[in-house]
């Protein structure tokens, strides 16, 4: 049987109506994946051609109208570098994303490609907006320790 049988007992997945909304915690779980092993693991050369078909599977993924599919996407697109004509525009509209969980991993991936961008983009004002929120998937203590990492907030301040 396909494994996404096992997915489909997750009542949350049914929100909504249409196939788009259905099992988007799938399309989720698959973006964990890649964002947590696949893409850092393979590097800018790795993946060969599959990495251009990935590509475009999370750049569609960050236009998803789930908000968790698209904080998923935008996070995982901080490690297509080489790509970041395709990239950059896609990262520049989610920093303006309704929901701060959205926003702040924007912003990181954003910094990941091409920091000096990124600030002139506003990144860095985003990922400072976004410790004013506290998202449910963490968008508060994401900001706050990237905006540490980057040095651009001293590390005492834990709140």
């Amino acid at each position: 049987f396909p494994y996404t049988t096992l997915f489909r007992s997750d009542r949350t997945c049914h929100a909504g109506s249409g196939a788009s909304r259905s099992y988007w915690c799938v399309r989720v779980n698959g973006l964990a994946c890649l964002n947590n092993d696949v893409l850092p693991e393979s590097g800018p050369d790795g993946l060969g051609k599959e990495k251009g078909r990935i590509l475009a599977l999370v750049l569609a993924a960050a236009q998803d109208r789930q908000m968790e599919v698209r904080m998923s996407a935008v996070y995982g697109l901080g490690f297509f570098k080489e790509a970041s004509n395709r990239v950059i525009p896609v990262l520049s509209k989610a920093l303006t994303d309704d929901y701060p969980d959205v926003r702040v991993r924007a912003a990181i991936a954003f910094y990941r490609i091409d920091p000096a961008r990124a600030e002139k983009a506003g990144a860095l004002s985003t990922a400072f907006d976004c410790l004013q929120y506290d998202g449910p998937h963490g968008s508060k203590r994401l900001a706050a320790d990237f905006l540490k990492k980057e040095g651009k907030l001293p590390s005492n301040e834990t709140k």
